[in-house]
């Protein structure tokens, strides 16, 4: 979910940072937003991954969740 965010935001700066310029065929920023956003549309947005986290966490149970976390 924090990926997704966090692509979503660096996309806008940058864009915003290049102006106009960053949705032309010459920059090479589209290239990579694109893909950012491609990503995020193929393998689900931040409110996806959220309702299967939320699912995750609530068939192992709440006090399961913290023991789950920091195993990893």
């Amino acid at each position: 979910m924090r990926v997704g965010e966090a692509a979503g935001v660096g996309a806008s700066i940058a864009h915003q940072t290049h102006g106009a310029i960053g949705f032309t065929y010459e920059h090479a920023l589209q290239f990579v937003t694109r893909r950012l956003w491609s990503w995020r549309a193929e393998f689900g947005g931040e409110g996806d991954w959220a309702v299967e986290l939320g699912r995750a966490v609530a068939e192992r149970g709440a006090d399961a969740l913290w023991p789950h976390l920091t195993a990893r």
